[in-house]
C-alpha cells in the first residue's frame, strides 16, 4: 500500500495519521516525482507518522508516541516537533543531550538530558495526566528537599537533617551522619528509608588518644 506523502504535485497535504498510511512522511526516491522537483516530502510540526529526523522539516526532529490526540492519530504514531519549543511533559526519552529539558520536564534518562546543573531524577515527575508513575524528570538538586525516594541524597548534593534517603555519611551535610530506618513518620518516607541526623555528642566519653570511645 502506497504511503501518503506530505506534498503531492506542489499541493501541500498535512499528514494527520490516516489509518491507511503506515508512513506518511517518506523520502522514497521512487515517489519523489510527486513532490516539488529536487525537494523531499517532509513533515511539519505535529505531522506524522515519521520514523527518523530526516523525514521532518529542517529544525524539527521525530518524536516518539507524541502526535496530537485530536488529529486522527493512533497513540503509537510519531510526529515531527520543534525540540526548542516543545515542553516535555511525558513520553519516553523526550529529553536528550542535544535538546535538554528544564526543571520538572521529562522523561529523561541521564543528567546530560537536563539543562545546566539540573539532574535527572527517578520516578519524580509531577503527578498529572501527562506523566506516568515511572517517568523521570529533571530537577534542581540545590532547591529540592529530599523527603523520600531512593538515593535522593548524594555526595555531590548532600542532604540536611531529617532528609533522605541516604546510603552513607558522605551523602549528608558536614557534621551529620546517615542513619538507618530513622526518617520522620511522614507520608513521603517509607519505613526502610535512611535519613541524615546529627549525632548526640553528649553520649560520647571524652577520650584521649590511648583510650577507646564507647557509646552509651
Amino acid at each position: 500500500m502506497q504511503s501518503i506523502l506530505c506534498a503531492v504535485k506542489y499541493e501541500y497535504i498535512p499528514c494527520t495519521g490516516d489509518a491507511a498510511s503506515k508512513d506518511c512522511c517518506t523520502l522514497a526516491v521512487e515517489q519523489a516525482h510527486l513532490c516539488e522537483v529536487g525537494e523531499p516530502c517532509l513533515c511539519g510540526a505535529d505531522e506524522g507518522d515519521c520514523d527518523d529526523d530526516s523525514e521532518c522539516e529542517e529544525g524539527l526532529i521525530c518524536g516518539s508516541d507524541n502526535c496530537p490526540e485530536d488529529s486522527g492519530f493512533h497513540d503509537t504514531h510519531d510526529c515531527c516537533y520543534d525540540p526548542f519549543a516543545a515542553v516535555c511533559d511525558g513520553g519516553d526519552s523526550c529529553c536528550t543531550s542535544d535538546y535538554p529539558c528544564g526543571e520538572e520536564e521529562g522523561d529523561c534518562d541521564e543528567d546530560s538530558d537536563c539543562e545546566g546543573d539540573l539532574l535527572c531524577g527517578s520516578d519524580n515527575c509531577p503527578a498529572g495526566e501527562t506523566f506516568e508513575a515511572d517517568d523521570d524528570c529533571c530537577y534542581d538538586p540545590f532547591a529540592v528537599t529530599c523527603d523520600g525516594g531512593d538515593s535522593c541524597c548524594t555526595s555531590d548534593y548532600p542532604c540536611g537533617e531529617e532528609e533522605g534517603d541516604c546510603d552513607e555519611d558522605s551523602e549528608c551535610e558536614e557534621g551529620l551522619k546517615c542513619g538507618r530506618n530513622n526518617c520522620p513518620d511522614e507520608e513521603t518516607f517509607e519505613s526502610g528509608d535512611d535519613c541524615c541526623y546529627e549525632p548526640d555528642m553528649s553520649n560520647r566519653e571524652s577520650c584521649g588518644l590511648t583510650c577507646v570511645c564507647r557509646m552509651f
